[in-house]
């Protein structure tokens, strides 16, 4: 079946890879998931926050230094989620090194993309927070029922590594809650 997702000419660009490799290698993946949903459109986004950020795992801090390393750059003002460890004191506390370096390396590599230095998983508290009607893409599910119900700001909750990928193009799949 033909995809009914209709891109504006700047999202094409992206695609195309005018805005680089990393915005190319985003627009796929939030364009791919917007045919999943039967999106029609992409929105924009005011803003997004980063539940991937949290390391469980080698795949998830090389995806975002492979993001790093093509030149990405976010699009739009991003928070991260808390990380897997005190990104100053792992060490005093006794964590392992296994856990505290590629922890901490995945924490910055997010924050080389350009997102400010949060680790929350309250963001609807920090100043940023979004007002009634904003399209955001915020990944961290407590974050999620507050932002759509509190708030009044619209988000789907949305899956590691799709959330910093609408962070770097600044665009979410028109589906959901987004249309509500």
């Amino acid at each position: 079946a033909a995809s009914a997702l209709q891109l504006e000419p700047e999202e094409r660009a992206m695609l195309a890879g005018e805005r680089g490799r990393a915005a190319r290698v985003a627009m796929r993946v939030v364009a791919r998931a917007a045919e999943v949903c039967d999106a029609e459109r992409l929105l924009r986004i005011s803003q997004a926050h980063i539940d991937g950020c949290t390391y469980i795992g080698p795949g998830g801090l090389r995806f975002a230094r492979e993001l790093v390393a093509l030149g990405g750059r976010v699009a739009v003002p991003t928070t991260l989620n808390s990380n897997s460890v005190d990104r100053r004191r792992w060490r005093a506390m006794g964590v392992p090194a296994s856990l505290g370096e590629p922890s901490e390396a995945l924490g910055q590599a997010y924050l080389d993309l350009g997102a400010s230095l949060s680790f929350t998983c309250s963001p609807y508290l920090l100043p940023s927070a979004p007002r009634l009607g904003e399209h955001v893409a915020w990944g961290e599910s407590n974050a999620v029922v507050f932002a759509n119900s509190v708030l009044g700001a619209r988000t789907l909750k949305y899956a590691d590594y799709l959330d910093i990928c609408a962070a770097l193009v600044g665009r979410a799949p028109a589906a959901g809650a987004h249309l509500d």
